[in-house]
């Protein structure tokens, strides 16, 4: 039988995975229920997420993935590509922010709630 944590974990690693899923399919099928699957989403990898040995490579590469994501979209805007090309790719962005952004703030808030202890 599992137990809480390991269940826990499961719940995070399914949901990551289904985030990412998710992201892929908005990518290429723009949908407000997309979206709202994946705040959803994002929350329960933030609120679960209790590998403490993760949590500053997580938040790490979450910030690397929205800061790239959020600096990229202008440069590809200059350049001269069609519609087609830029449409699937800025609904990638998106879906990323918005899958990643509830995580990041939660796990960072946690962790200034435990540095606050300490």
């Amino acid at each position: 039988m599992a137990t809480k944590v390991e269940l826990q974990n499961l719940i995070s690693q399914v949901s990551f995975v289904l985030g990412v899923l998710f992201v892929l399919l908005y990518s290429l099928v723009q949908s407000q229920l997309i979206l709202l699957l994946l705040l959803i989403l994002g929350i329960v990898v933030g609120l679960l997420n209790i590998q403490v040995d993760e949590v500053v490579r997580l938040l790490i590469s979450i910030v690397a993935v929205i800061a790239t994501s959020t600096y990229l979209e202008p440069i590809l805007r200059s350049m001269t590509l069609p519609d087609v090309v830029l449409s699937p790719i800025f609904a990638l962005f998106k879906a990323l922010i918005i899958f990643m952004g509830p995580a990041a703030l939660i796990i960072g808030l946690k962790t200034l709630l435990d540095i606050a202890r300490d």
